[in-house]
């Protein structure tokens, strides 16, 4: 598995494995269902916040999104293609999906209820049409009200929802453009992040410093974290084989 996302309902785990299958597991992890309906490997995927909604994004450049049937079940809704490989994405409530694809300066802004996207700038200026960064992940706060971009430029850019402004700069880690950089908030104003090397950060957001380092929390870089129902526990996952679990003050 490449990408994990606990539902928000705490009631099941989505996967997203290297041959582009989704795999839904149970909270004994026992598989309930897959799908199979990307042709490479699938790098991210994210919960509505109803937990009704599931999309997903591959190296085939296809964004595809799930949505519960009359049962309960999933069942595939929308695809779509894009120019380049997704890098990432994240819904922002029920029904706006936001995607971060490579070689792209902005961020695709879907409305699922009408198919209507917006595209709003990665820089300080909309009219700047240069790729001087990669959003390599994006997170939605938990109020809606702000995205943060983890990129591969040694940053972290926090912007109010919808807006290019660059609301917070966060910098202090290490990332490139081979790096996994990832970022999930744990609540209204802290934020955790990875780093090149296998460290860990909290950030508080109004302040833009460090809270919390955690050096070596890994043996080999950190592919993905995630965090449960509650925002109290994170779950970061490696290429050393190894799943951890924190407890980090919110």
């Amino acid at each position: 598995a490449l990408a994990v996302e606990w539902s928000p309902r705490g009631d099941r785990v989505a996967c997203g494995c290297m041959d582009g299958s989704l795999a839904l597991l149970d909270n004994t992890l026992a598989l309930v269902d897959r799908h199979k309906d990307h042709e490479a490997r699938c790098v991210a995927l994210a919960w509505s916040g109803d937990g009704a909604t599931l999309a997903t994004c591959a190296r085939d450049k296809s964004v595809v999104v799930y949505r519960e049937d009359g049962v309960g079940a999933l069942a595939k809704k929308h695809t779509f293609v894009l120019p380049t490989n997704p890098e990432s994405l994240c819904f922002a409530g029920t029904a706006t999906l936001v995607v971060s694809a490579r070689d792209e300066p902005f961020m695709r802004h879907i409305d699922l209820e009408t198919l209507a996207e917006a595209r709003v700038s990665l820089n300080k200026n909309s009219w700047d049409t240069h790729v001087s960064f990669a959003a390599l992940d994006v997170a939605a706060s938990p109020d809606g009200k702000y995205l943060a971009a983890a990129t591969d430029q040694h940053k972290h850019v926090v912007y109010p929802f919808g807006r290019n402004d660059h609301a917070r700069v966060l910098v202090g880690h290490s990332a490139d453009e081979y790096s996994n950089a990832r970022c999930v908030w744990l609540g209204g104003n802290s934020l955790v992040s990875n780093s090149k090397d296998p460290s860990l950060f909290q950030w508080d957001v109004g302040s833009g410093k460090v809270l919390v380092t955690v050096e070596r929390a890994h043996s080999k870089t950190v592919r993905d974290l995630g965090v449960a129902p509650g925002a109290d526990k994170l779950a970061s996952c490696s290429f050393d084989k190894c799943v951890k679990l924190w407890s980090l003050a919110a």
